[in-house]
């Protein structure tokens, strides 16, 4: 698929194009639960400050990209008209696989 503009449907590999509205844009965002998050220390522990110095090594042991996919994490998607209709109807791939193109 080398054509400018043309790219894959990220579920079936069909060619996509920008023209004519041929796709759906999935743009997904995930991030923790701040409140969760913030409480989880001193409501699992007796021992707040040796949990606190934990966490402390652990984040000291994590890049900056690992450290950031815990807290927000982006992912975009083209869909082909079909695969959209087939994702929004199960988006978690409980019913069915992904079809494969066969070009």
């Amino acid at each position: 698929m080398n054509s400018p503009g043309v790219f894959p449907c990220s579920r079936c590999d069909q060619p996509l194009s920008r023209k004519g509205g041929e796709f759906y844009l999935i743009d997904i965002r995930a991030v923790v639960d701040p409140v969760s998050a913030r409480n989880l220390v001193f409501e699992i522990s007796d021992d707040p400050e040796f949990e606190i110095s934990q966490l402390l090594k652990r984040i000291d042991s994590l890049t900056e990209e690992q450290l950031v996919s815990e807290i927000y994490q982006r992912k975009l998607f083209s869909l082909c008209p079909n695969c959209y209709v087939t994702w929004m109807a199960d988006p978690f791939g409980r019913e069915s696989p992904a079809p494969r193109s066969s070009t």
